[in-house]
């Protein structure tokens, strides 16, 4: 009997998803199908009424290039046209800079002294980056590989196709370590900040780290 009650007690906890229970619906096999919704009727555009969502116009003091364009004749008699229209329509276009990467060169000049005969070089700045890569682009890869969570060769393509930057695996992984140091201090402070709170809503969104799930 005892074996019959486990064997109904694992049947049940197998047919558990989504549907019968507070599983997410990330966590279904294949082979749950989910109760569709009855058909609605309307059409999948807009509805009448929907107020709709357009993309803002930047401010004309803000535009970087600006085209005015008339019309040299009229569409119906074609005579010549002159004027000034109070209140022409504006299209913008929004387009990325060309990425090309700021290079800064620190000439470090060793100078020989006349009294004793000591050559003494110049030291880098205190504010110089070490790594060799300034601050922007230690974020960026930060954000990559942290928050975009892409594999170490994807950064060092987008940031060579999208930036021009030629970046190695080896600099990657010491970019990312650099980063880790520099917040460790508001990362623990973030982590008594979740520790103390009442309450902690989780995401229970998976992913792949090190061939395992996290």
């Amino acid at each position: 009997m005892q074996l019959v009650g486990e064997v109904r007690a694992l049947k049940a906890q197998l047919a558990k998803n989504s549907t019968n229970s507070s599983k997410p619906p990330s966590s279904d096999p294949p082979s749950v199908e989910r109760p569709k919704s009855p058909p609605s009727g309307r059409k999948p555009e807009g509805q009448p009424g929907h107020k709709g969502h357009r993309r803002e116009l930047i401010p004309v003091e803000e535009v970087d290039e600006r085209h005015d364009l008339k019309p040299a004749c009229c569409s119906d008699c074609h005579g010549a046209l002159r004027g000034e229209d109070a209140e022409p329509v504006r299209r913008q276009v929004v387009e990325l800079p060309v990425m090309k990467p700021l290079v800064i060169e620190y000439r470090l000049h060793a100078l020989c002294c006349r009294r004793c005969g000591t050559k003494t070089r110049a030291e880098l700045p205190s504010d110089a980056p070490r790594l060799g890569f300034g601050v922007r682009l230690c974020a960026m890869v930060a954000l990559l590989s942290g928050k975009c969570r892409l594999s170490k060769r994807t950064t060092q393509a987008l940031l060579k196709d999208g930036f021009g930057v030629d970046v190695g695996l080896g600099s990657i992984s010491n970019i990312e370590r650099e980063m880790s140091r520099s917040i460790a201090t508001a990362v623990e402070v973030a982590r008594a900040h979740v520790r103390g709170s009442p309450v902690v809503h989780p995401d229970e969104t998976s992913w792949r780290q090190a061939r395992r799930s996290a």
